[in-house]
């Protein structure tokens, strides 16, 4: 047997991540609609593959919150059985 500490799951602000990621997202679908309305050509998957992250980023949001990973504050909730806790 190994000495090594045993990791715990960080505790982040899972509602934070998922709201910035799609921020993100969204900013890049506008500069790309931007780039296109200036007479800029914009390869045709770069939309979709924004459009597909604002998607995802929605979904991941709503799972979490189904499946009760983020608690009322934002917090992800540990994983481990309450024995552990």
């Amino acid at each position: 047997m190994s000495n090594q500490p045993v990791l715990t799951p960080a505790v982040i602000n899972a509602k934070m991540v998922f709201r910035i990621g799609t921020i993100l997202w969204a900013i890049a679908l506008i500069v790309l609609g931007i780039l296109h309305l200036s007479g800029i050509s914009v390869p045709g998957r770069y939309p979709l593959i924004s459009a597909a992250g604002i998607v995802l980023g929605a979904l991941g949001y709503w799972w979490a919150h189904r499946n009760h990973l983020i608690n009322d504050d934002g917090l992800s909730q540990s994983q481990l059985p309450a024995s552990e806790k």
